[in-house]
């Protein structure tokens, strides 16, 4: 989500029966990171007279957290946590892939800038837009839900972020959904049963300032 979508909403949201004081931001993969730096960075915020506590709870669904510096380091193949396999992304909306993968054997390791298109390569610019560097008190609070057959390196970042906002005495919840792929885990969060969404519901209706009714 930008900054001025946020605002208009925020501005705007009464006119269509919804509660300005009640926004929750929910964002997955890509989005995941722009919700967590909306919450994070106030200056996008405040460029469009919002800040942080206009926000009621960030929900992040595999997301990313820090840009880190040079290439990432994963491999093509294996069990281990840098493995990049096809079951973790297809199928898109099944519960993810039935093969049980036994032991901690790698893969073919290889070296990919993946970052570079959208953040370049400059250690400042790529801190900058990791929202775990802009971590502090008070922010808003977070729900961090991961795939167990996630790609490589997001259940890292979201495991360092909870422990950083905990850290600063921030509220963070970290779950894991198991039989799910980075897809599926989006995908099959809109069946009302889904544990993904019951997560996302119970949050909301935690922090929310009304309840929800109970589906």
């Amino acid at each position: 989500m930008s900054p001025r979508a946020f605002a208009w909403t925020k501005n705007h949201i009464g006119e269509h029966g919804g509660q300005p004081e009640n926004l929750f931001v929910v964002g997955h993969s890509a989005g995941g990171h722009l919700v967590a730096l909306l919450a994070t960075d106030e200056r996008f915020l405040k460029a469009h007279g919002c800040q942080s506590s206009d926000i009621k709870g960030v929900v992040c669904l595999s997301g990313v957290y820090r840009i880190p510096e040079g290439n990432a380091e994963v491999e093509l193949g294996g069990t281990t946590p840098l493995a990049l396999r096809l079951d973790e992304m297809t199928p898109l909306r099944g519960a993810g892939a039935k093969a049980e993968l036994q032991g901690d054997k790698s893969g073919l390791p290889f070296s990919i800038n993946i970052f570079a298109p959208a953040f370049g390569n400059d250690p400042q610019t790529r801190a900058a837009a990791s929202p775990v560097t802009h971590v502090r008190k008070d922010l808003p609070p977070f729900l961090f839900l991961n795939a167990d057959k996630d790609l490589p390196l997001l259940p890292g970042m979201a495991q360092e972020m909870h422990e950083t906002l905990l850290k600063h005495g921030c509220e963070s919840i970290l779950r894991t959904i198991q039989g799910r792929n980075h897809n599926s885990l989006m995908f099959k969060a809109v069946t009302p049963s889904d544990p993904a969404a019951r997560a996302i519901v119970d949050f909301v209706r935690a922090h929310g300032l009304s309840s929800l009714g109970e589906k």
